[in-house]
């Protein structure tokens, strides 16, 4: 939890705002104030898990720039994504590089086949988001994003969410 509040706070500048400690020594609850009213939460447990890479996270950083494949378990959480005001994606690369931050080339998620284009997203009017990627110290993944236009409906929304009927489970390894 050391290294978390430390990332948290010191890289992604979100003050920690409130600290559990679980009965008898079964853990933490570590709360960070990730603006407009929403929180990061942590969890520590003395005796979890190991990290599960290739279930519940892309497996290392070469898989932020989009090639490798990002699935994960159902169940697990893939990312955390949050917006910065327009127009301001670069300043926030550029911070989190200066404090040491691993970072992504910026993505730019499209209405193409494949979903993402990498030219500007200003000549490219099917661009809905910019954003870039980055991993916490325990390969967290984590998403800063900017949208780039306004949604409708009628234009945004195109596709039925899919049902376990329609899932093609990969063989286990």
């Amino acid at each position: 939890m050391s290294r978390t509040t430390r990332f948290v706070c010191e890289k992604l500048g979100m003050p920690l705002i409130k600290t559990i400690q679980l009965a008898e020594g079964h853990g933490q609850h570590f709360f960070f104030d990730a603006g407009n009213g929403s929180c990061l939460a942590y969890f520590w447990w003395p005796d979890a898990r190991p990290a599960a890479p290739g279930i519940a996270a892309p497996v290392d950083n070469s898989q932020i720039a989009c090639e490798a494949d990002t699935h994960t378990a159902i169940g697990s959480m893939n990312h955390v994504a949050w917006a910065v005001p327009p127009g301001r994606l670069k300043e926030y690369r550029r911070t989190l590089r200066k404090r040491d931050v691993e970072c992504s080339p910026i993505l730019h998620h499209a209405d193409v086949p494949g979903g993402y284009v990498f030219q500007p997203a200003d000549t490219d009017a099917s661009v809905t988001f910019s954003s870039f990627y980055f991993r916490g110290p325990d390969g967290e993944y984590f998403e800063f994003t900017e949208q780039r236009r306004q949604f409708s409906p009628e234009h945004d929304i195109a596709h039925a969410p899919k049902t376990k009927a329609d899932r093609q489970p990969r063989p286990s390894k």
